[in-house]
């Protein structure tokens, strides 16, 4: 009985140091940002990260020759979403000419856990703009001197020398430098949307407020459409690579404020529940000529509260393009299913 006691505490013993050791990696990290980053005592070109998947190890001095930025993230900042206004910028705006940009997940400490880590962010590449690599030494961090926990960019000019430098939320000042150093400018105005209507959804009823346009190429019933009442897994790939069973699960539920925005499904669209604000309406192949759609095109139309057409994407919608979705339809927080 001694015997069986003594192992079963030593059981209890590796458990409880199993559970100190994951608690240890896992907690969260956030350093302060000092006032002034500290200088860089080594050359950055010697930084290098492994691949992911079948893209190629990054190897910081190969990039010598070109402007290279790195946006790096860590589960921290990015659930304290110090990056947002930066990433907005970053993808709207027009990049110069053989600018290099790369999106670094900061996962120091967390190589036990590489296999899965590897795995998501294999699933966030189909989604980003950027090329995703993943550091679990914290090489980034520590080659180029940044605080741990925060949102970082750091830009790179054609000698390889830092020309751009910093941790946490940036300021507006701060991102106009950002987009001198990175050669970049804001697109040109929108152009204004031409007269419609279709269904509950028309040039007048959208006047002062965002609208979107969302035309389906074919049918899509509900049992199609992941991650909704009805439909297929949340986390079923194949059904989120459907161009428009994935527009359908990322817009259907979203509540449109009344007043701010208005959305319109046009196709068939069956069993579907919809959230505040939309509506489905019957092709119209008149709308699609007018807006440059192709008669079996998935596609998404938003006009802005000046009556112009702020976002127009076709086919398969990353996730990233989506980013201005939210201020120009209002959008309140996304609702957990």
């Amino acid at each position: 009985m001694r015997r069986v006691l003594f192992i079963i505490l030593g059981l209890v013993g590796l458990a409880l140091c199993g559970a100190g050791f994951l608690w240890w990696k896992l907690r969260a990290r956030v350093e302060p940002i000092p006032a002034v980053l500290a200088a860089l005592d080594e050359d950055p070109a010697k930084i290098r990260l492994p691949g992911l998947g079948d893209r190629p190890e990054l190897v910081v001095g190969a990039l010598r020759g070109s402007i290279a930025y790195f946006v790096i993230e860590s589960r921290e900042s990015m659930a304290a979403g110090e990056g947002r206004e930066m990433t907005l910028a970053l993808d709207r705006w027009r990049h110069g000419e053989g600018v290099k940009g790369f999106f670094i997940g900061d996962a120091e400490g967390l190589g036990f856990l590489k296999w899965k880590l590897d795995e998501l962010a294999g699933s966030m590449q189909r989604e980003a703009r950027l090329p995703v690599y993943m550091d679990y030494e914290g090489a980034i961090l520590r080659g180029f001197k940044l605080p741990k926990g925060h949102t970082a960019v750091v830009v790179l000019g054609e000698r390889g020398d830092v020309v751009f430098r910093k941790s946490g939320k940036l300021t507006a000042a701060e991102l106009g430098v950002l987009r001198g150093v990175l050669r970049a400018r804001e697109p040109e105005p929108p152009p204004p949307a031409p007269a419609f209507s279709i269904g509950a959804v028309s040039t007048k009823s959208c006047a002062g407020q965002g609208c979107a346009l969302v035309f389906l190429s074919r049918p899509v019933d509900v049992k199609n459409v992941p991650g909704v009442k009805g439909g297929k897994a949340r986390n079923d790939r194949d059904a989120w690579e459907d161009a428009d069973a994935r527009l359908v699960a990322m817009l259907s539920d979203q509540e449109l404020p009344a007043g701010k925005s208005l959305g319109v499904f046009i196709g068939a669209l069956q069993g579907v529940a919809l959230g505040t604000g939309w509506s489905v309406a019957a092709d119209d192949p008149a709308l699609r000529e007018a807006f440059a759609i192709g008669p079996t095109e998935t596609a998404l139309v938003v006009i802005d509260r000046e009556g112009r057409i702020a976002l127009r994407e076709r086919g398969r919608i990353a996730f990233w393009q989506l980013g201005s979705l939210r201020e120009l339809l209002a959008l309140p927080p996304r609702k957990q299913r």
